[in-house]
């Protein structure tokens, strides 16, 4: 258990200490005017990068323990799974404990180094997350919950790859407006399916368990209940403002691409 915690701590911290210098040595090298404003872009992008490096981890991690249990995936529901595959309880412990250190190092940084018009969202989730982090941690009976947060991770792949395509211009082509509407209505269904329509199914199994979660501690109930449903909230207010978000850059892309077809 150490080693996996002094390996992923030390991970993202090597990751974000070595990115924040070369962004800045990037950015003094190609932009000597206005460094601070530049910096911040380079900077968003970067974590962007990173933020992808850690989803894609964290759901293969997770594809993983779900094929171990293809023959019956009801097992993951199991209160008592800890006790009856210790071996396998062992990757979704290793899973909790990089999410938490990539969150805390990401929730650091984000306080220092990002000014994002959506910090004080993230923070919270970020915040919110950590808790339940080490409240999985700690008790780790709740392998269905720990095991839907990760796989909500598989959103934030398609939507820092809209970020990147947004922020790179790759929408402004017909070809790569295509590539990016396909990506974004990817997004849009997998969020509602997997961030809406999942957090509806855990709070269901929340409901049948709800007695014998009692039994394990006070501060675990408490996480479980305050937790799943602030983040919940910020999942349903980050679907309104992504599918506004949607609306508005594929109307704006469909209207210059028109325009620069007529002008051709």
């Amino acid at each position: 258990m150490e080693l996996i915690i002094a390996t992923s701590l030390g991970f993202w911290l090597f990751l974000y200490l070595l990115g924040r210098d070369e962004c800045r040595n990037y950015v003094n090298r190609r932009y000597p005017n206005n460094q601070e404003e530049n910096y911040i872009k380079v900077w968003n992008t970067y974590t962007r990068a990173m933020s992808t490096l850690h989803s894609i981890i964290i759901i293969s991690v997770s594809f993983y323990i779900i094929y171990l249990f293809k023959d019956n995936p009801y097992e993951l529901l199991n209160l008592e799974f800890p006790n009856k595959h210790p071996n396998e309880i062992i990757y979704i412990e290793y899973t909790n404990i990089f999410m938490l250190f990539y969150l805390l190092v990401d929730c650091l940084f984000l306080i220092s180094e990002d000014t994002e018009s959506n910090k004080i969202s993230t923070l919270i989730h970020h915040l919110v997350g950590i808790a339940g982090m080490f409240c999985f941690i700690n008790w780790n009976n709740m392998v269905y919950n720990s095991l839907y947060y990760s796989l909500t991770e598989l959103t934030t792949i398609f939507l820092n790859m809209s970020w990147f395509m947004i922020k790179a211009k790759y929408n402004k082509g017909r070809f790569t407006l295509f590539l990016f509407g396909f990506n974004t209505i990817i997004l849009w269904v997998m969020w509602l399916i997997i961030r809406l329509g999942g957090s509806i199914l855990l709070f269901n199994q929340l409901y049948v368990d709800y007695f014998k979660i009692l039994n394990l501690s006070p501060v675990p109930i408490f996480m479980i209940v305050v937790g799943n449903t602030t983040v919940s909230l910020l999942n349903i207010y980050w679907f309104f403002k992504l599918t506004y978000k949607i609306y508005e850059t594929l109307i704006t892309s469909l209207f210059s691409s028109t325009e620069k077809n007529k002008d051709e």
